[in-house]
């Protein structure tokens, strides 16, 4: 919902589809796999129906396919016999080609993957059954479907012998390839690091010893707030790790003495100490980790109301921001009166200083909107006039919501709170209006509408804003029309595969958002009256048409249609009874032939039309090109579209174009706002071009289907895939000095000639798969990103120390490469990928390794067997141990650098792994662990060196630490050997002349601020500062008579800061000694 349509970045909203055929596997081997995956943390879409409902896949199915990182195929015996697995075969396979973060693992299960390739044995036997049914072009689809996925290299279960070790394989595969999520940090992170050191220090690694784990909170967090709050919270635990449902752990005590037997364990901190309170509070309420003086008794007190829980904290801290003294004690004494355990309460005083609007905003998005794109909610309460841009700032400046990828966000203690405001649990509430004007729970929305206790004007339903019923899981809802009648009030409805009978004659008619999945009938009832509606979202519709005969009303307020995924639909409204529509979105609606030429009412009005995957839309009525304000247009998909009309250009305000993998032979001239042109696929654009002799001269030139002319603020532009040669090229492409992205990938030059050197703004340069290309002309001196990965015959890259700022080289694949000039002296370079490239000389690969000295994630990988003799500390397996030695005068250990030499056990490349690193300090009985790697490394059985640089800011290796590294490449990989060095920066001497003279009357703010203009000398003193450290004594007494105490400027507490200036000043006085 307002995601995936509304937003044109790539996500998927499922890791893995499931494509199975069921009385095969369901009940055994599937079953088993699916439970692995998802107590994984994997998200998994598995289809649980078992019967065939057409000649095609699903709507849902289709969206789920194309909504997923992975699909993983398990091939059986009767899987051919399904032409809807046949058909979910193509679609997937389908999306690997077209794009290649795509990923398919097939499993062989019970069969040979020759059988599936040739369809013979058993497998054949179930394929050819489709023969009297289906027309020979359907077969073809499916033969080469079957081709391409027994070509992948995948898993085998001949017998099913090995099924337990099949899906733990599959798991741990699929978890290497999945990206890395990490969590939402908050804005200002206190007391995070001393915890995670306090939990390594006790955690006692290495040790037999009985360990305990302890978890510590306060009435009213999370499961503490439930009646069975501990007894629930211990099965969870036990569910999450031992990966086994609650319900199976009913003698709690047996469970944990049977299942943690050999178990080690963590203890977590019980709250942050008291300075890490107040910095949290003073962060938050001042900005700063130091309140103004007027100000200064007020944050103890408040953390002290606030019983040691952040979250309260950061709200109040927020509400408090820029508050006068006079109101800070207004809300201490108001928290005062509230009882310790009472976090709601609490938490609560920042909601009731909310207006009425930012009031409906929070209690809205805490009942509906958790997790929807930001843009999206933004247009819905827009139409109610709850002036959002306005409320959700202030909403997130009191913390009691986040915006994370322009998703709202919001705590669960404060989504709770806004719910029981809703349903009057507190107390202040009971008689308000708010209660119960939003329904979000299943039962209460069934028992109002089923009951129809929403009809009684007198009943508290009757005030109902909001409802949500979703469908359960391969359920729908059948429910009567006439139980909303009476919900005059109702302005926020969504609907989720339900079905309604009766007349909508009473339907509520106050409606601004109606999102309603898979909404049945195949027109919108005529009585439907929708004349207030903004948003209306109905995905995954059985809509043939919007209305069969005309509204009555027309739908002047919509600004926001989505009807994605609506398979049946045939054509688009009539646009004259929406003449202020905003955004329209027909994603996939495959039976789609035309837009109506109504379309040019929405000339001062639509922003946004995306018709992406329409394949049956041949042509663009010509009112489309009067759209003034239109800025995002997407034909991506639309493959019988073939022309694109001159009066482009016309379209004044249009800022992003995607025409990819369509028929278009012709880009006219487009506005100079462009800022994105994608034409991934478009062969068709540069097919049979023809040559010309210019009138002005007697060269040759080309009848360009692209004019780049004028487009001075493109910054990005893809025509991967294109067929495009040396020749075709556009010949104005230099001219694009916005230009930040450029994607030439997958085409056929030979010796490219574009001076890229020209683009002064280019950053990323794409030229993946030009498996024709030998040479290039120059590379931009801002180029951060270089792509040339499966470039087979390319020999040399242009000189790369003009690319100062290059940050990553890929050029895997690239199988006759033998130079890469300047390579060796770029500092910048954190990711450089030249597996297979075998043919650069190994003296220079040395080089590469030897100049490479930059500690970012990722590192080197090179062909090679011997790690270099200049690495310090070497061993022939997979980890290494070493006792940090001392470093030289004036020197700091800043990090390390990890060498591991490794080769595939078989040659894979539709496999990946990332590399992980494991170090354990013995002596200080810490352990970690690191995934460097910043995308997916294929396998070869060639021999390879990895190298990875890692920061001690992390580690904090001190002199004589007993270290063990290990590296782990996943059960496929051999590690041959490993090896270390030990990276250290020189810290410069202070020259004496920057010293002060300290005398008898010596004032401390005197040395603390000349101390500041300097570095901190905290390591590497000079041999002459130690050596005069033995007059230190004598010294302190003389100080002792005359100096003054440093002074405090936080009378609660004493800060880091202040520390650091203590510090800084007695390295001074050291200083001093020297003279």
């Amino acid at each position: 919902m307002g995601d995936s349509s509304g937003q044109t970045r790539e996500r998927w909203s499922y890791d893995v589809f499931l494509s199975f055929r069921g009385p095969d596997v369901r009940n055994g081997f599937l079953s088993h796999l699916y439970q692995s995956l998802v107590t994984s943390g994997i998200y998994t879409f598995k289809d649980d129906e078992e019967l065939e409902k057409g000649e095609s896949i699903s709507p849902e199915l289709r969206k789920a396919i194309e909504n997923s990182k992975i699909h993983l195929v398990v091939l059986s015996e009767s899987y051919a016999s399904s032409s809807w697995c046949l058909d979910e075969l193509v679609h997937m396979m389908r999306r690997l080609k077209n794009n290649p973060g795509h990923l398919v693992f097939p499993v062989f299960y019970k069969i040979e993957p020759s059988h599936v390739r040739r369809q013979s044995g058993p497998f054949g036997e179930s394929f050819h059954k489709h023969r009297s049914r289906h027309r020979e072009s359907k077969l073809k689809q499916w033969r080469k479907a079957l081709t391409s996925i027994a070509n992948l290299k995948g898993y085998h279960s001949s017998n099913g012998d090995n099924d337990a070790e099949l899906v733990d394989q599959l798991t741990r595969d699929i978890l290497r390839v999945l990206p890395s999520s990490y969590l939402h940090l908050p804005t200002y992170a206190v007391g995070i690091r001393p915890r995670v050191g306090r939990i390594k220090e006790l955690m006692c690694f290495g040790l037999d010893d009985v360990q305990i784990i302890g978890i510590w909170g306060m009435a009213g967090i999370d499961y503490f707030k439930r009646p069975d709050g501990k007894l629930h919270l211990q099965k969870k635990l036990l569910s999450d790790i031992l990966r086994k449902d609650e319900a199976a752990f009913n003698n709690m005590d047996h469970a944990v003495k049977q299942r943690f037997r050999n178990k080690r364990s963590s203890l977590t901190p019980k709250e942050l100490n008291a300075d890490e309170a107040l910095d949290l509070v003073s962060w938050h309420a001042f900005r700063s980790s130091e309140p103004p003086e007027e100000f200064l008794q007020f944050p103890k007190r408040l953390v002290e109301y606030c019983g040691g829980l952040p979250l309260a904290m950061e709200v109040l801290g927020a509400f408090l921001y820029k508050r006068s003294v006079s109101e800070w004690k207004s809300t201490l004494k108001a928290l005062k009166r509230i009882p310790d355990d009472n976090i709601q309460a609490k938490l609560q005083i920042s909601f009731d200083a909310l207006n009425a609007l930012q009031k409906d905003i929070f209690l809205d998005i805490s009942c509906f909107f958790i997790g929807m794109d930001k843009d999206y909610v933004d247009c819905i309460l827009d139409g109610c006039e709850l002036e959002p841009v306005a409320g959700l700032k202030v909403l997130k400046e009191r913390c009691l919501i986040t915006i994370h990828d322009n998703r709202l966000m919001m705590h669960d203690l404060l989504r709770d709170m806004g719910r029981y405001i809703v349903q009057g649990t507190s107390k202040k509430h009971v008689k308000n209006r708010v209660k119960w004007s939003r329904l979000w729970d299943r039962v209460h929305v069934i028992d109002v509408l089923e009951n129809y206790s929403g009809t009684d004007a007198n009943h508290p339903n009757h005030a109902i804003e909001g409802l949500s019923l979703k469908a359960e899981v391969t359920a729908v809802e059948n429910l009567e029309v006439k139980a909303f009648s009476n919900l005059r009030r109702l302005r926020l409805l969504q609907l989720s595969h339900v079905v309604l009978n009766g007349s909508y004659e009473n339907f509520p008619k106050g409606l601004r958002w109606l999102c309603w999945l898979g909404f049945p009938e195949e027109s919108i009832p005529i009585n439907l009256h929708l004349r207030s509606l903004v948003v209306m979202d109905m995905q995954n519709s059985n809509l043939k048409r919007l209305w069969d005969q005309k509204p009555h009303d027309s739908l002047k307020e919509l600004k926001y249609l989505d009807l994605s995924h609506s398979i049946q639909l045939t054509e688009t409204p009539d646009f004259s009874y929406l003449p202020n529509l905003e955004k329209l979105f027909l994603i996939n609606c495959q039976r789609l032939a035309k837009v109506h030429e109504s379309i040019k009412v929405l000339q001062g009005s639509l922003i946004l039309l995306n018709l992406s995957g329409c394949i049956k839309l041949g042509e663009l009525p010509l009112e489309l090109y009067t759209l003034k304000l239109l800025e995002t247009l997407i034909l991506s998909g639309c493959s019988q579209l073939e022309r694109l009309d001159d009066a482009l250009g016309e379209l004044e305000s249009l800022t992003i174009l995607k025409a990819d993998y369509t028929a278009i032979t012709q880009i006219p001239s487009s506005s100079d706002q462009l800022k994105e042109l994608s034409l991934h696929g478009c062969k068709e654009l540069w097919k049979d071009r023809q040559y010309t002799n210019s009138d002005e001269s007697s060269q040759v030139a080309l009848l360009s289907p692209l004019s780049l002319n004028g487009l001075i603020c493109l910054r990005t532009l893809r025509l991967g895939y294109c067929n495009l040669s040396d020749e075709l090229v556009p010949v104005n492409l230099g001219s694009l000095s916005s230009l930040e992205e450029l994607d030439l990938q997958g085409n056929n030059f030979r010796n490219l000639q574009t001076d890229f050197a020209g683009l002064p703004s280019l950053q990323i340069l794409k030229l993946d798969n030009c498996s024709e290309l030998r040479s290039m002309f120059s590379l931009p001196k801002k180029l951060r990103s270089l792509y040339a990965r499966n470039c087979t015959v390319l020999e040399r890259t242009p000189d790369l120390k003009e690319c100062s700022v290059l940050q990553s080289l890929h050029l895997t694949n690239c199988y006759n490469l033998v130079e890469t000039p300047g390579l060796e002296e770029l500092k910048t370079v954190g990711v450089i990928h030249m597996e297979m490239c075998n043919n650069v000389p190994y003296s220079d690969r040395e080089r590469i390794m030897q100049g490479w000295a930059v500690g970012a994630n990722g590192g080197v990988f090179v062909p090679g067997s011997t790690i270099p003799d200049w690495v310090n500390f070497k061993n022939g397996t997979r980890s290494i141990s070493f006792t940090v030695p001392e470093p030289t005068l004036n020197s700091v250990l800043v990090g390390f650098t990890v060498w591991t030499t490794y080769v595939s056990q078989q040659d894979d490349v539709m496999s990946a792994y990332i590399p992980k690193i494991t170090l354990k300090n013995q002596t200080k009985v810490d352990v970690w662990s690191r995934n460097p790697a910043t995308d997916l490394i294929r396998m070869y059985r060639e021999k390879h060196i990895w190298q990875g640089h890692f920061s001690n800011e992390d580690f904090v290796l001190e002199t004589g630490d007993e270290v063990e590294v290990s590296v782990d490449f996943g059960d496929k990989v051999a590690i041959l050997e490993t090896g270390l060095t030990l990276a250290y920066r020189e810290v410069p001497e202070v020259p004496n002349e920057q010293l002060t003279e300290i005398d008898d009357d010596v004032d401390d703010e005197l040395v603390i601020h000349e101390s500041q203009r300097r570095p901190p000398r905290k390591m590497g003193m000079g041999l002459k500062t130690v050596l005069g450290a033995f007059g230190l004594l004598a010294f302190i007494v003389v100080l002792g008579k005359h100096a003054r105490p440093l002074r405090r400027h936080n009378h609660l507490r004493r800060n880091t800061a202040e520390k650091d200036k203590e510090e800084d000043a007695t390295l001074h006085l050291f200083s001093f000694l020297d003279c």
